[in-house]
């Protein structure tokens, strides 16, 4: 009888001091800060002993046939290369912000069966910043993504398909040919004006940066790359002429599918304006490390 008066007591204290602990604030939910050892053992063990169970019955397509690794690798830049890098790219910054940190790309085929990283992909996982992409994808795209992921370490998975590096010169020249849709029909370049440079990283900055870095694609492609792609009459047009741009050009529309046919909304940049981040955009073109690109933006 003692005995079970002292565990009731025992229980009653530890229930309480949870409580005040729990409340008083004192705990840290700061990224920054890391969680204990033990914690991260019960929490990352569950996680995958979860995944392993859920994902017991899944049963994949074969997925060794180029033209959904091809297609893989485009959604996964558009969705994933964000949080998990990729081939030759870090993450972004918001990727290295997280807590638990995303697994970086080479590393995961190792650790799951394709049926677990179709399942990660369609259910996401709570608590780790993962989302479910069976919300706004189907699975005919999840398996593509998996597709890719799986074979990256064989070398099945190919280099990237960004249009700048891509091999085939016809398709290049095509690309750089179109002037998009819009008032602007012509441009002539000089040499960079480093002064409207500067102006338009403030733009840039200000107007961009939620859905577009330089170098990894967020809810947009990465624009290092989209301005070594473009011409700048195209890439003025998409500015100060986007509603009609995103309605009716055939690449905008292509771009968009690979990001979950998500629009770009108007910039309701002037011209001024939009000159302005096309100068910075040349400026960080001429510093890309891509070496053999066609550089349409520089003078």
């Amino acid at each position: 009888m003692h005995t079970i008066k002292i565990l009731i007591i025992l229980c009653v204290v530890f229930v309480v001091a949870f409580f005040i602990t729990l409340f008083s604030g004192i705990i840290s939910i700061a990224v920054k800060s890391p969680d204990p050892p033990l914690m991260d053992l019960v929490l990352i063990s569950g996680m995958k002993h979860s995944v392993r169970f859920h994902a017991r019955g899944i049963k994949p397509p074969d997925l060794k046939a180029r033209q959904m690794i091809t297609s893989g690798e485009e959604l996964y830049q558009g969705l994933c290369a964000i949080c998990h890098g990729g081939q030759d790219a870090l993450p972004s910054a918001l990727g290295q912000g997280l807590n638990p940190p995303a697994p970086p790309l080479n590393n995961e085929p190792a650790k799951w069966t394709a049926a677990q990283v179709f399942w990660i992909m369609k259910n996401g996982i709570k608590m780790t910043g993962m989302p479910s992409f069976g919300i706004s994808h189907d699975s005919s795209d999840l398996w593509d993504i998996t597709a890719y992921v799986m074979n990256v370490p064989s070398g099945t998975a190919h280099k990237s398909l960004d249009r700048s590096t891509s091999d085939d010169s016809s398709d290049r020249a095509m690309v750089l040919a179109d002037k998009g849709i819009g008032p602007i029909k012509t441009i002539t370049l000089g040499t960079i004006d480093q002064k409207l440079s500067t102006t338009g990283s403030k733009i840039f900055n200000r107007s961009c940066t939620s859905c577009h870095l330089l170098d990894a694609p967020i809810t947009g492609p990465a624009l290092r790359s989209e301005a070594l792609s473009h011409s700048p009459e195209f890439i003025m047009n998409m500015l100060v002429n986007t509603v009609e741009m995103v309605g009716k050009d055939p690449f905008v529309n292509k771009t968009m599918a690979r990001f979950g046919n998500l629009k770009m909304p108007a910039t309701k940049l002037d011209g001024a304006k939009a000159r302005a981040v096309l100068e910075f955009l040349r400026t960080a073109a001429a510093m890309s490390p891509v070496q053999s690109s066609p550089r349409r933006l520089a003078p």
